[in-house]
Formats: structure tokens, C-alpha cells, sequence
């Protein structure tokens, strides 16, 4: 396996143990390989026989000093650990901070080994045939991202490998999504725009998973602006990306209600739409207006949410034919706990059947 060789120099033993130990027993055992040196000379000999493109020199801010003197004997990328927090952020092109958590640290000096090779980190993808399901409404308020963190925590707890990624210009899911790095999906952007071929493996660097419910995410974009310029090319890139990168069963993809290019190219590539709809006079005008956008009409199913019962307005006079509904839920009048939202036995056994009747091409009432 054709991992990514990582030379550690540090005459601080046991955290190198403790890195070398951690690296063996969790997901990056398969992702890199980690030599521990306290001299440079045999952390020299050790780089010779490696590949300049797939290996990274890592060492204290001792060694600085020796390594740029000598630097023919190190052609690779050089990291330094600092134990200044301050110092690491102010030099985060070549410092890094020691004292974070490991899964992070190596996570980051992946990412800064992507950068320096314009090439991905070898990462063994999953082969699997990746499915996109874009939740889409015309209006915003219609419980669209609520849907999709459901959807996103049922198919994961049938043991589907699933990513939640949300192109919202602002996405109520971040409430939700705290345990993740905040710039995880403007890094990925970032990496993409820079070298397009590093997407999927980038992607596998950057998800978080939800400790609680199982499925990965990136990070809602935390800038409006850097949302807005997400253009149609942007999102073909990105989702081919993930497509590539074969460890997602499924895409759980959380669109805007507009029709900006982005959402438009989103759902042109979708393999199922779910379109979410209100006993709405103005949404339901809004949808029919809007429901032949990007010809994904043979692939759309129309969900009514929020639904008490009994409906007041033809839905099929605006050209809407209802592949199911949503139960409306009182208590989600005010949240104080955003867990509420995927925690609600009624709400999720109806998110249930949807994904049931999704899987098995089957109707859902």
C-alpha cells in the first residue's frame, strides 16, 4: 500500500510513541507510515530511499536550524512543532501546533502535504457506487434541512456510508454539526479550486463523523459571501469529487431555495430530488413556476411536509403529484435544543418510511 511516509524527529519520545500508537490503531494506519528518529542523520538516511512526493519531514523547532542547512538531505516538505500555540497560527505555513488533538494534527499535515505536491495523499476509496439525493424546496421554511439530517442519520443507522453536505448560502444544520472543523468545506474548496484531482481524496481528510447519529458531514460554509460564489462549475467539481471518491453510499445534498446556478447544476446531476412542498397557497404557485428547472422533473418526488391531516389547496391543480408526506410536529415551534430535530419518533419513523420507499422503488403514503 503506497502510503504516505511520515519522518518524526523529536527528542520529546514518548508523544512520538503516543503518535506512532495512535496512527497504528485508528483509521490513518491505512493512510500513512510514521518513523520515529531523535537525530537528523538517520532520519536523512531513512528519506534517501523515499519518494521526495511521498514522504514529509516532521521535527521540533530544535532541529529548524540544522534541517535549513543541510536541506539537500531533506527534499521533501519540512514541518516544524511548536509548543507556542501563538507562534503556530502566526507561521501555519511551516509550524504546527503540538498539543492538539492527534486526529487533527494529522489531519492537517495531510492536508499541508496535499498542498505542497499538488496531489492527493494516497487514500484507499471504498468502490462504492455513490448516490445523490438533493432536498430542494421553492420556499425556505419548509423543514428542508431538518429532512435531510433525518434522512442523513436513518440511512446511516441501516449501515449506509453517507455524507450530509449543505450548499445553503446560510444552513441552519450548523447548529447541529458542532463537533466538526468550521473551515473543513472552504479548505476542501479551497484544495479543489487549486488542484481539482485532490478533491476525493481531500474529502476523506476533511468529513467529520457525528458521534451521535454516524453519518459524515462537511461544515456549513461559515462565509455568506464565499457561499455565493460557489458557481455551477464549482459544484460539478466538488460532487464528481465525492462520486470518486467511493466511501459514500450515499450524498445527502442540502440545496438552497433559489434558482442560482449552483442549485440549478446540483440537481441537473442528482439521481433523486426530494422536493419539499406546504398546503401553501404562495409556495405552491412558487413550485409550479419553478418545478421544470434543470429537466430534473422524471427524477423529482414531491413531499408534502408538515402535513396535520387534511390539506386545503389542490395540490395537483399546480402540478404537483405527491409521492408522500411529512407529519407536522408542535413542538418544533420553539427549539431551544437543535437535537430535537432528529430526535422526534414521529417525525422520524415518517423520514423512515420515505427512505424505505426510496430504497425499494417502492410508494410511500
Amino acid at each position: 500500500m503506497n502510503r504516505l511516509l511520515l519522518v518524526w524527529v523529536d527528542h520529546y519520545t514518548e508523544y512520538g510513541s503516543r503518535l506512532e500508537q495512535f496512527v497504528r490503531t485508528s483509521e490513518y494506519r491505512d493512510k500513512l507510515e510514521i518513523r520515529l528518529f531523535t537525530q537528523l542523520n538517520y532520519a536523512s538516511q531513512c528519506l534517501k530511499e523515499a519518494d521526495p512526493n511521498r514522504c514529509m519531514l516532521v521535527c521540533s523547532e530544535a532541529f529548524r536550524e540544522a534541517v535549513l542547512a543541510s536541506a539537500e538531505q531533506f527534499p521533501c516538505m519540512h514541518i516544524y512543532v511548536s509548543d507556542d500555540k501563538n507562534r503556530s497560527s502566526a507561521h501555519a505555513g511551516t509550524l504546527i501546533y503540538r498539543y492538539q488533538p492527534l486526529r487533527s494534527l494529522l489531519m492537517e499535515l495531510m492536508l499541508r502535504q496535499t498542498e505542497y505536491v499538488g496531489n492527493p495523499v494516497s487514500i484507499p476509496f471504498g468502490g462504492r457506487s455513490t448516490r445523490i439525493v438533493s432536498l430542494y424546496s421553492s420556499v425556505g421554511g419548509y423543514g428542508k434541512s431538518v429532512t435531510a439530517l433525518n434522512m442523513a442519520a436513518v440511512l446511516s443507522s441501516q449501515h449506509k456510508s453517507v455524507l450530509y453536505l449543505t450548499l445553503e448560502t446560510v444552513s441552519a444544520s450548523s447548529l447541529l454539526l458542532q463537533d466538526g472543523r468550521t473551515d473543513s468545506f472552504s479548505r476542501l474548496l479551497y484544495l479543489m479550486k487549486k488542484s481539482p484531482e485532490t478533491i476525493a481524496a481531500c474529502v476523506d481528510t476533511l468529513k467529520s463523523r457525528h458521534p451521535a447519529y454516524g453519518f459524515d458531514y462537511l461544515m456549513p460554509l461559515p462565509n455568506i459571501h464565499e457561499a455565493d460564489e460557489l458557481s455551477a462549475d464549482d459544484v460539478g467539481s466538488l460532487l464528481a469529487g465525492i462520486r470518486g471518491n467511493g466511501s459514500f453510499d450515499y450524498v445527502i445534498l442540502d440545496l438552497d431555495s433559489s434558482v442560482h446556478p449552483r442549485n440549478e447544476h446540483a440537481l441537473s446531476i442528482s439521481d433523486t430530488v426530494i422536493w419539499l412542498v406546504a398546503d401553501d397557497l404562495y409556495g405552491l404557485n412558487k413550485t409550479r413556476q419553478m418545478k421544470n428547472i434543470a429537466g430534473v422533473e422524471d427524477k423529482t418526488r414531491f413531499v408534502l411536509n408538515k402535513y396535520t391531516g387534511s390539506t386545503g389547496n389542490d395540490m395537483e391543480s399546480f402540478g404537483v403529484s405527491l409521492y408522500g408526506k411529512l407529519p407536522y410536529i408542535p413542538e418544533w415551534k420553539t427549539i431551544t435544543e437543535p437535537t430535537a430535530w432528529v430526535n422526534e419518533p414521529v417525525f422520524t419513523d415518517g423520514v423512515n418510511r420515505l427512505v424505505q420507499s426510496l430504497l425499494q422503488g417502492a410508494e410511500f403514503n
